[in-house]
């Protein structure tokens, strides 16, 4: 193409229409490569466009670049359009890149985002969102394409993940386009997190910092830890779908001012976060975040629940929730909290009039679905039918479900029977004898379940039609006011992750982070990579362990053994000898017995390679670390050791690594004579003390024949006594 062609280009750039995107990605640290690269090459084409700013209420005109729906039906929106495979990452990256773990975070913490400058001056932090590369310039009808596509895959977040409440639905884009080296036009697409200026940002107002998402996030999981504690003594779908609108209804009272349209709309009361703390008055939720409340402690339960959009009358959210029969059934706890009785959370009008009820009940009449999260965007009505009569619990479901006791109780079960009583508290704690007992109908739990008594999961056996659960002889649980017992039917990714959490961190799972893990397994994480992270947190990081307790950790969660005791010794003298845990991660996650262990879960293992130079060969870093001890006299630092390393890794020569450190700055600072020059070397590099003769000769030839102390290094690294100990190591 011709210069003149890319001109043209660059025209086309500037008049596309206006975008809209709702996503977020990574640093946009190839932004700032490419406009360097732009400003030094005039033929490569590169502007940047600012993007109109798109309000959830405006929504974006699909009248060109409409976005088409699957055939069939859809639990998750995301599922529900069809997408390129590009946007379709944005919409699983916005998950972790709003999931409060590790360092991509990028819509909590913008200091990982770069600037990104306009020709008008104009400054925002952005992120790369997605790249085209293409054979041809776009049309107008491809810029609707994508910018539609985009906008879809961010009302389907939106609706799918309702945790995410600090976002205020703002979007704005930032695109370019240039020719790569063989002639191709690659369109860019950034993500405009906030202007430099303050007249953009996507968060909302009450989330303008890093501290203040991180807090929201805190309380949410303290609001949902409270629900599940005060209110979730059950087992079993409808028990605990039961036990959310309960809480939501008991603790809640509709707010009717901002429902009415009322002025002074309190703090985020469309978003779950107002009806899962309980909130009245002008700060009481409306029906959007009933849904959206419901929709998280369901996710939190792993219990299958979609938001639905529509008219009741007026502008309204429900949900439709999944039960074990494989049905849908509709469920709406603003309507279960009527208005009109008494003020306050608890009006004396709560009721489950709206709890999973079918399409046949009259009281699901009347609504039109219309599933659009913004006003003129993708309606996405592909969703699952609602089954037809209301959901009839089993006996076992809607009897037999009791998990709570207070002091002084010795069995907790479930079933039509509770089992022989135990002895009473006995003071302080349970005991043996005094002991606390689980019983789960196979009828409920087919396949075995998790039990947890007290956030600690405990292994259960098979009883006639129970499973059954109990504190062994060699426990003991301290008595508090009210004690927990729960469980989750068996799920491999849930077992391999309290295992991950038992034998790494020592502890059981929190909510959170089980659903966090077990989410990432099965959207295909290997088992290497959740593994990665219990290893690599700063829980585990800053335990203070020994050596000796790390690998013997190591072996129990990836050998599932406690170590034998050459391997013990094996282990530990690798990480004295200066390599990382790095290292013991590789060596133990390659291992058959966790590919075997990987094996019997269903799970790929993964190939994680080691990261720092001092773990891609630990005979290597026992050398360079003897080197700092014999040379130095200090054990070597991270830095040092990584540098090292990867310099003997590159060039393999042996007489280079000794010269950097014997000229290094601080053994020169040393000011050794002659004499302790050479007795320095034979302790280096002969592993021994000078013989009188040898160490005389070397100091003759340094006053007489003129051996500097290069030639002299070079002389002792290069003799055979030294390169058998340098074979010696392996290396």
């Amino acid at each position: 193409m011709t210069k003149n062609g890319r001109l043209k280009a660059s025209k086309l750039l500037a008049s596309a229409a206006a975008a809209v995107m709702a996503v977020s990605s990574v640093s946009v640290s190839a932004f700032a490569e490419e406009i360097n690269a732009a400003e030094k090459n005039s033929d490569i084409l590169f502007e940047v466009r600012e993007s109109e700013i798109f309000y959830p209420e405006e929504g974006f005109s699909l009248s060109t670049g409409a976005v088409d729906l699957r055939s069939g039906k859809y639990e998750k929106w995301i599922e529900r359009v069809v997408l390129p495979d590009e946007v379709e990452k944005f919409y699983n990256d916005l998950y972790f890149w709003t999931d409060n773990y590790g360092s991509d975070d990028y819509l909590i913490d913008t200091s990982s985002l770069e600037t990104v400058s306009l020709s008008n001056g104009r400054q925002f932090y952005a992120a790369k969102a997605f790249e085209i590369e293409t054979n041809s310039e776009f049309s107008e009808s491809d810029w609707n394409y994508y910018f539609a596509a985009s906008r879809a895959a961010y009302d389907a977040f939106d609706r799918d993940h309702p945790e995410v409440f600090w976002l205020n639905g703002e979007t704005k884009m930032l695109t370019s386009g240039y020719y790569t080296d063989d002639g191709k036009i690659k369109y860019v697409f950034y993500f405009a997190v906030s202007s430099y200026d303050g007249s953009f940002n996507v968060f909302a107002d009450e989330y303008q910092s890093t501290d203040a998402i991180r807090n929201g996030i805190a309380k949410r999981e303290e609001y949902i830890e409270k629900i599940f504690k005060d209110e979730v003594h059950s087992v079993g779908n409808y028990q605990q779908v039961k036990a959310f609108n309960k809480w939501l209804t008991e603790h809640n009272e509709y707010n009717t001012i901002v429902a009415g349209h009322g002025s002074g709309e309190g703090d985020m009361v469309r978003e779950c976060m107002s009806a899962l703390e309980g909130r009245t008055g002008n700060d009481g939720p409306v029906c959007e975040a009933y849904a959206r409340a419901m929709k998280v402690l369901c996710d939190r339960a792993m219990i299958p629940c979609i938001l639905v959009d529509g008219k009741a009358g007026e502008d309204h959210m429900w949900n439709y929730i999944k039960m074990g029969d494989g049905n849908w059934y509709l469920v709406d706890s603003t309507w279960n909290d009527p208005t009109g009785g008494n003020a306050g959370a608890i009006s004396g009008g709560e009721c489950e009039d709206y709890l999973l009820i079918g399409s046949a009940n009259p009281l699901s009449q009347g609504r039109t679905i219309t599933n659009k999260a913004s006003s003129k965007g993708v309606s996405f009505l592909n969703q699952p039918d609602l089954a037809v009569n209301d959901f009839v619990p089993s006996e076992d479901e809607a009897e037999h479900a009791v998990l709570e006791a207070d002091e002084g109780a010795v069995v907790w079960y479930i079933g039509s029977d509770g089992g022989e009583e135990k002895q009473v508290y006995n003071g302080d704690k349970l005991e043996w004898g005094g002991g606390i007992r689980v019983e789960i109908p196979v009828s409920i739990a087919p396949t075995k379940p998790n039990i947890f008594i007290d956030n600690w999961l405990h292994d259960c056996y098979r009883s006639g039609d129970s499973w059954v659960a109990g504190i062994d002889e060699y426990d003991e649980v301290p008595i508090e006011s009210k004690m927990t017992v729960k469980f989750n039917l068996q799920d491999d990714a849930i077992d391999f992750v309290e295992r991950l959490y038992q034998n790494t961190l020592n502890r059981g799972s929190d909510p959170s982070g089980l659903r966090t893990h077990v989410h990432d397994l099965k959207k295909g994480d290997s088992a290497s990579t959740v593994a990665y992270r219990f290893v690599f947190s700063n829980e585990f990081q800053n335990a203070n362990l020994s050596n000796e307790e790390i690998v013997k950790r190591m072996y129990n969660m990836f050998l599932s053994r406690d170590p034998d005791p050459a391997g013990l010794e094996n282990w530990v003298n690798i990480l004295e000898k200066g390599c990382s845990v790095g290292y013991l991660f590789y060596g133990f996650t390659q291992s058959k017995e966790f590919g075997e262990l990987c094996d019997s879960y269903g799970f790929v293992r993964g190939n994680w390679q080691p990261e720092e130079n001092r773990d891609k060969s630990p005979n290597l870093t026992a050398f360079v670390s003897r080197l700092y001890e014999k040379i130095l006299g200090r054990t070597p630092d991270v830095g040092g050791l990584n540098n090292h390393t990867g310099a003997y890794l590159e060039n393999r020569d042996t007489y280079q690594l000794a010269y950097n450190f014997i000229f290094s700055e601080e053994f020169l600072k040393k000011d050794l004579s002659n004499s302790d020059y050479v007795d320095t070397l034979y302790r280096t590099f002969f592993n021994r003390e000078p013989d009188d003769a040898g160490k005389a000769d070397w100091l003759n030839r340094m006053a007489t024949q003129g051996y500097t102390r290069e030639k002299v290094l070079a002389g002792f690294v290069g003799s055979q006594e030294c390169i058998d100990l340098v074979n010696s190591f392996g290396i």
